[in-house]
């Protein structure tokens, strides 16, 4: 919400390149420098996208999405939660009873808090830095009083795992340590009365609540539990005699404390005694690089009623709990109204200009309206935000048809006729063939701006058609296209061509992908999400996140998807001959192609078949001799050796490559 400036932005960045090959946000700060762009137009698009409410995913500290847009009206969504709602109807009362009681019970904890609270010790630690208790060897408690340690986050929230060594000795040598908290997961509920001298682990966020989400695997390591709210805050313990390496390592037999994003998380020890108790201990930040440290706070909370008061409190919570999931078991998982990370209409207004760029320096107001050098044409009255104005503006401009007819070409030949196809600016290149474009442009016109009319034309030409054998050596850079420039495939049509040949392309369209449900988004720096969904359809159909690549578009030099990627780089490593090498998705389909082989009479027959279904064309007398050779001296049955011909083939230039 703060940087909401940097999406519109982005937005404008890549409509402007994608659709009309200019680089409109250079005029955010000035006046484009080089094209007749101003940062007046710059405003006044931003001014469109500004009266536009846009999903939001969710971040660091405010992990839950909002403004989704559903795909059913509202009358069809509340008629499909009604019966799950009705399930949970029943538990409202108590809950709500629950909710009253757990108010006043707070209340009663923090007024004993707040009267008798004293503090011990206190640090900021630097980033990776290591604070040891100062001496605190007579410290007199009575029983039902709490020594509370608390960890606060600094601004940088994530990289906070805090180590925890703290340890109370009494007079007659009585002695509690968290280093004895290494089962968390047998431990019963945070705070509930099971011994006459406990551990209690909290969150701070709105005065005193419990860390209620027991977890016997973190990050599906057994050696980690945890007892969190969310993600965070939490604490946790290695209970291996050796190091785990997660988002950081962890050493061994330790305890650990982890703020939340401005929420403090506390470790309460609840007195059983009335005497003298010394206390020791360490407080460590054990995962250095976040850049500003955590901080402590070591308080004695003096009031013998705070302990049971938090003791009801606790008890309140357990209840609480257990309803909760005994409701949630009972009216089954919340119903799933579709959803879209799409935008609608907001507030409709036009934008000041911002100061060199600056959002806290506003300037005047400018219109919204569409770019001065293409027309200017203004947003209607009552129109809304715009969106539909500026589509209609982009489809009539003749920058947008000249983008879409040099990209087919770009996709066809593996360079444009301009060969800057994300900018037609003057810092791009002029086109090769001018008149080539003009009339590429006025015959995509003519034909209702048909996209498949415009492939079958180039596709049909002579310069498409041409052998891919340089012609000329004046003419490096086939400037003249006087023959075809061998082009290696995509990733995706890498892909979808290696399911074509093992004959498992699924033709179908995309179907949505199983993502999580929106309501358990928690992601964060240390837990992104991240997921691949295989499937046999089109590659067009992979989910692509900007988080992380998708791995087999990385590795074949798919479209970078934190930017604008008008061009692919063609890049030849040793990790994509690896692939061909141990890949099981490569092996699969190559198993898939030599078992389609099996119908065929003989071995010249299924190496015709395989040179036909790989290579589109029949094998000459010397690539039929050399499968021979390979056949024969390939080591195994035929269950091997096919498997091995097909890969072979599959991995030729000549099937990655369009000649």
């Amino acid at each position: 919400d703060k940087d909401i400036h940097l999406m519109h932005e982005d937005v404008i960045d890549n409509t402007g390149k994608a659709f009309l090959g200019l680089t409109i946000s250079c005029a955010r700060c000035h006046d484009h420098k080089y094209d007749p762009v101003t940062a007046q137009d710059y405003y006044a698009l931003y001014g469109i996208f500004a009266s536009t409410r846009f999903s939001y995913s969710g971040c660091e500290k405010q992990r839950q999405p909002r403004d989704l847009v559903p795909l059913l009206s509202k009358a069809d969504a509340a008629a499909l939660r009604r019966p799950w709602e009705e399930k949970r109807a029943h538990t409202t009362p108590r809950l709500e009873e629950i909710a009253a009681q757990m108010a006043q019970a707070h209340s009663a904890v923090m007024v004993g808090i707040q009267k008798s609270l004293r503090l011990l010790a206190a640090a900021d630690l630097p980033d990776g830095g290591s604070v040891a208790f100062p001496p605190l060897e007579r410290i007199a408690l009575k029983k039902g009083e709490l020594l509370h340690l608390a960890i606060l986050p600094q601004g940088n929230h994530g990289a906070d795992t805090t180590r925890v060594e703290w340890e109370i000795t009494a007079a007659d040598g009585r002695r509690w340590s968290v280093s004895d908290l290494m089962n968390l997961s047998a431990n019963p509920h945070p705070g509930t009365p099971s011994a006459p001298a406990q551990w209690v682990f909290m969150d701070w966020r709105n005065g005193p609540g419990f860390l209620s989400e027991k977890v016997e695997k973190v990050n599906d390591r057994a050696e980690l539990q945890a007892w969190r709210n969310g993600d965070t805050p939490s604490v946790l313990v290695n209970t291996s005699n050796e190091p785990v390496k997660v988002w950081t390592t962890l050493p061994p037999r330790a305890f650990f404390m982890h703020p939340g994003p401005g929420i403090p998380v506390g470790v309460e020890w609840l007195s059983p005694l009335d005497g003298e108790v010394a206390i020791t201990g360490r407080i460590t930040d054990a995962h250095p690089g976040g850049g500003d440290g955590v901080a402590f706070r070591l308080e004695h909370i003096a009031a013998p009623d705070a302990g049971p008061a938090l003791a009801n409190l606790a008890t309140l919570s357990a209840e609480q709990t257990k309803l909760i999931r005994q409701r949630d078991a009972d009216a089954g998982p919340e119903p799933v109204i579709p959803v879209a990370f799409a935008v609608v209409e907001a507030e409709a207004k036009h934008a000041k200009l911002h100061e060199r760029g600056d959002p806290e320096k506003p300037g005047d107001e400018v219109p919204r309206r569409w770019l001065t050098a293409l027309g200017g044409d203004p947003v209607p009255p009552g129109a809304g935000s715009g969106r539909r104005e500026l589509a209609e503006w982009i489809v009539r401009s003749p920058l947008s048809t000249r983008v879409i007819v040099n990209r087919v070409w770009q996709w066809h030949f593996g360079q444009g006729l301009v060969r800057t196809p994300g900018d037609f600016g003057t810092r791009g290149e002029r086109p090769t063939h001018p008149e080539l474009l003009e009339w590429l442009c006025a015959y995509f016109e003519k034909n209702g701006r048909s996209l498949k009319s415009l492939h079958r034309l180039i596709m049909a030409s002579a310069a498409y058609q041409r052998s891919s054998t340089a012609a000329s050596p004046h003419d490096p850079d086939n400037h003249l296209l006087a023959h075809f420039d061998r082009r290696r495939l995509t990733a995706e049509e890498i892909r979808d061509s290696l399911l074509v040949a093992g004959g498992n392309l699924d033709p179908t369209p995309g179907a949505a992908h199983p993502f999580p449900a929106e309501s358990s988004w928690n992601f964060t720096q240390h837990t992104p999400f991240t997921a691949v969904y295989d499937h046999p359809k089109r590659s067009a159909y992979l989910m692509v996140q900007r988080q992380r690549r998708h791995p087999f578009l990385a590795l074949f030099d798919g479209a970078d998807p934190n930017a604008s990627t008008p061009e692919r780089q063609t890049t030849t490593a040793p990790t994509q001959a690896l692939f061909f090498l141990n890949d099981p998705f490569f092996h699969a389909q190559a198993a898939a192609l030599a078992r389609s082989l099996t119908t065929q009479p003989d071995d010249a027959a299924r190496v015709r078949q395989l040179f036909r279904a790989a290579l589109q064309r029949e094998p000459s007398p010397s690539e039929q001799t050399r499968a021979d050779r390979f056949l024969a001296s390939y080591p195994g049955d035929a269950a091997e050796k096919w498997p091995a011909l097909c890969r072979v083939v599959l991995a030729g230039n000549e099937f990655l490559h369009v000649e």
